[in-house]
């Protein structure tokens, strides 16, 4: 008897809080959505952030590659382990924890992490022409 007179309230309760939980996810939604918009500049400055970091890192990383493949042109075994293994980088960097400078370790990290798809080409030139001699790039970070 009591079953039966709870069970109407019941009802109305489960379709109140359905109600409440439908207001709460459009709500959210509309947050989200603003949020959304507020950050898409962000975004952009982020990839460009990332692309000047990544630019800045492939430079260091071609530079040191060709310094060490100068050195070593001579030590058969130096290019014995190029061809088998490939080239080991490292990267240190002298910036503290302190400050903005956490930041800049964070971009460090992100650009050498972008490294990890970066690949060094070396071909014989045809000819001893300057066009002919240039490093050629592809790909994508």
């Amino acid at each position: 008897d009591w079953r039966e007179q709870l069970h109407p309230l019941v009802t109305r309760l489960n379709e109140c809080v359905m109600e409440v939980v439908e207001k709460a996810k459009r709500a959210m939604t509309f947050v989200l959505l603003q949020e959304a918009a507020c950050s898409i500049p962000q975004g952009f400055l982020l990839q460009q952030r990332r692309d000047v970091v990544f630019s800045q890192a492939l430079a260091a990383l071609a530079c040191g590659f060709v310094m060490r493949l100068y050195a070593g042109m001579q030590d058969q075994g130096f290019l014995r382990q190029l061809h088998l293994v490939g080239l080991v980088a490292q990267f240190e960097s002298l910036l503290s924890t302190y400050s903005e400078e956490i930041g800049m370790l964070e971009d460090m990290e992100v650009g050498i992490s972008d490294l990890q798809r970066v690949v060094f080409q070396i071909t014989e030139a045809k000819t001893d022409d300057l066009s002919d001699l240039q490093p050629l790039v592809c790909g994508r970070r």
